[in-house]
């Protein structure tokens, strides 16, 4: 077996002399440099395909974190325009999730109901929290006004 492997490669050295006599400078090869060769581009063509598939992959997740991004955008805009039509509190949208549109508006107008059946336990300063104007009639605002802050001590007390 090995006599033939020997007999062979002289075989091809010697063709390989011919032709090179003849000016043809064509090389052959043995069937185990041609399986290396074959495997080496296969490699290759494996490694470039892997390479486009994970940038493809890559680009897909890109593609995807984008569109959600954009997605919530939507539905938070969406969300805020309500809030601004309907005379909400802007809170809301940190509030109540804004994910989904339809059940932010539901949420919000079921709060707002509440929120007007309910009274408040505490006055409400209409006037952003100024100090009410009191009128010069009012004997307690007369006592504490600055007209009347001179003090004058009694003179009969006897210590």
């Amino acid at each position: 077996m090995a006599d033939m492997e020997k007999t062979k490669v002289i075989e091809t050295e010697a063709e390989d002399q011919s032709a090179g006599v003849d000016g043809s400078s064509e090389k052959l090869f043995t069937q185990d440099e041609v399986n290396k060769i074959v495997e080496a581009r296969l490699n290759r063509y494996k490694a470039k395909k892997s390479e486009d598939q994970v940038a493809a992959n890559e680009r897909d997740a890109d593609l995807t974190a984008r569109a959600a991004d954009l997605t919530a955008r939507e539905s938070r805009l969406a969300c805020r325009e309500y809030v601004i039509t309907k005379g909400y509190d802007p809170d809301l949208l940190d509030i109540i999730g804004t994910a989904d549109v339809e059940d932010f508006k539901a949420k919000a107008d079921k709060l707002a109901a509440l929120a007007k059946t309910r009274a408040p336990s505490y006055p409400v300063i209409k006037d952003h929290g100024e100090v009410s104007k009191v009128t010069e009639s009012d004997d307690i605002a007369h006592a504490f006004s600055k007209a009347g802050s001179q003090h004058v001590p009694k003179k009969d007390v006897k210590w």
